[in-house]
């Protein structure tokens, strides 16, 4: 089952509005994100004000735990928010939490692919048709974020819990 993020769904339309929210989620002040990032609390409120487009975004984005992307375009794309579907599960896999950007980047393509030709593959087997990304969004997003807490955990057996997803696939 999946939990629901009112907070996320009133979701911030500019970039100083996403700034100011990822840094409140955070609980830091303007003045901590601007000694985390090398600017001043001016900069800071500047951007969050939407007075300033920074040339520090990437910077800012990274001290907030978010992408780039993110804080310009608005469109959620944390490996964080990925992830978090699996924590309803229950289930207490041992992530390595000093995995970095580039490790997870590298994780993802091949989860993905593995993702994909699961999927297709049970598909097949049961007549249910063609993957199509927006009817099956849930299931590839669940089985994904399992694929990928597989691979930072080293537990290949959390990948059979992927598999009973599957089933789900009529």
């Amino acid at each position: 089952m999946f939990a629901v993020n009112w907070d996320e769904l009133n979701m911030p339309n500019t970039i100083g509005e996403r700034v100011a929210a990822e840094r409140k989620k955070l609980g830091l002040t303007q003045t901590a994100l601007a000694e985390k990032v090398g600017v001043t609390q001016q900069a800071i409120g500047n951007i969050e004000n939407n007075r300033s487009d920074s040339k520090r975004l990437a910077d800012i984005a990274e001290a907030l735990g978010v992408t780039y992307t993110y804080l310009k375009t608005g469109n959620n794309t944390t490996i964080a928010n990925h992830l978090s579907v699996v924590n309803d599960t229950n289930v207490n896999y041992n992530i390595n939490s000093t995995a970095t950007y580039d490790e997870i980047k590298d994780i993802v393509p091949s989860a993905l692919d593995r993702t994909i030709v699961a999927i297709t593959k049970r598909l097949n087997a049961t007549g249910g048709g063609k993957l199509d990304i927006i009817e099956h969004r849930d299931l590839i997003g669940r089985f994904l974020a399992i694929s990928i807490v597989g691979e930072l955990s080293n537990d290949y057996s959390a990948m059979a819990e992927g598999l009973e997803l599957l089933s789900e696939i009529k």
